[in-house]
């Protein structure tokens, strides 16, 4: 049916638009107050049996999708003080989370404080340990983490090609694909704590004897 300019919607017509109109907007109230798209409380994360008593469990913290991973850079491991560790949890489908593994690195020395970034993307994960002295006092290190399965394996340690005193190279990290990132915020270029960004792109290993990561820094 046409209605031309002058002329009157019929009365049950507009009585069934007004119907329509009046259930959209209580549709849209309901939403509002249950809460759809919102995030709800879900869990808490602690392990009180775990093989090492955490310290600072949460200081940082990373999810993607069904896997979540948490740091707790102070915890002490084989006698080294706040050498740090980090756990990764995985969804189990029922509304928990299930404790998947628990990380820490081959050549932990006391203060390193891995764990005091992480993120994961997928099946990699980059953990970082801003005290490292792998080139100079706390110039810092970066570690990257595969999973395959249910397993994560240490594949590789990455610091600074340029490392200087406390240049905390690992206190932020992110991943995302095949690129991470590593922040170094008190790196002394141009000046004094300038700081710098590293950036890491994962390259075709085509000979399978190289670590197939490159910086872009």
């Amino acid at each position: 049916m046409n209605v031309t300019q002058g002329q009157r919607w019929p009365k049950t017509l507009s009585t069934a638009l007004v119907i329509i109109a009046v259930a959209i907007r209580a549709s849209i109230s309901f939403a509002q107050e249950a809460g759809v798209n919102e995030f709800m409380f879900e869990g808490k994360i602690h392990n009180p049996d775990m093989d090492w008593p955490t310290k600072h469990l949460g200081e940082s913290v990373s999810a993607d999708s069904d896997t979540m991973i948490v740091g707790a850079p102070y915890t002490n491991l084989n006698g080294q003080n706040y050498a740090g560790f980090a756990q990764v949890y995985r969804a189990d489908g029922l509304g928990g989370w299930t404790l998947e593994a628990e990380l820490n690195i081959y050549d932990a020395e006391t203060a390193d404080y891995f764990g005091c970034s992480v993120c994961v993307s997928g099946d990699t994960a980059v953990i970082g340990a801003y005290q490292d002295e792998e080139g100079e006092l706390n110039s810092g290190a970066a570690y990257i983490f595969i999973r395959s399965g249910d397993v994560w394996t240490q594949q590789s340690k990455h610091t600074a090609g340029d490392p200087s005193l406390d240049d905390f190279f690992g206190f932020s990290v992110a991943v995302s694909n095949d690129v991470f990132l590593v922040g170094s915020h008190y790196h002394d270029d141009p000046e004094s704590n300038a700081g710098s960004v590293y950036v890491f792109k994962r390259m075709p290993d085509l000979t399978k004897t190289h670590i197939p990561w490159g910086v872009l820094k």
